[in-house]
């Protein structure tokens, strides 16, 4: 069965500019911390990888926004893990008001490496959790480049 994760959050105003809208930092803290909580619900949190000698780490994002939103706007947030390209781990996270209003969506290329190496793992090794990914379904963040 493959995984998805959601939850709700209000945005915050330390979370925003003058215009008390989402800061981009915001969408970036959100998605990243989406990963590490749906991890943490399985019971594969932080310590435990960083214990097996695996961490992940950012590679590279992309975010799409049709709207910013505003403080203390409510959200739904919900995290797809996607199948491993080559080293590269991919996870969207997609933001929606509690309605369903599309609002963005980030995209996160991670790579699993062990912490005291610094080397990049081959994604087999994370195959010790049991974890199911969804396909990729015509998934982008790997050839984008900048």
């Amino acid at each position: 069965m493959t995984e998805i994760f959601q939850k709700e959050i209000t945005v915050m105003e330390y979370e925003c500019d003058v215009q008390k809208k989402l800061r981009l930092s915001g969408f970036m803290h959100h998605a990243q911390q989406m990963g590490s909580d749906h991890l943490a619900a399985k019971g594969i949190g932080y310590r435990k990888m960083y214990e097996d000698h695996m961490v992940f780490v950012v590679n590279k994002l992309v975010i799409q926004i049709r709207r910013r939103p505003e403080f203390p706007e409510q959200l739904k947030l919900t995290t797809i893990p996607k199948q491993p390209k080559g080293v590269q781990f991919i996870r969207d996270t997609i933001f929606e008001t509690v309605s369903g209003e599309a609002l963005a969506e980030v995209s996160i290329s991670w790579a699993l490496i062990n912490p005291e190496t610094r080397r990049i793992l081959r994604p087999s090794a994370f195959d010790c959790y049991g974890f199911q990914f969804n396909p990729n379904d015509g998934e982008y963040i790997t050839s984008y480049k900048l």
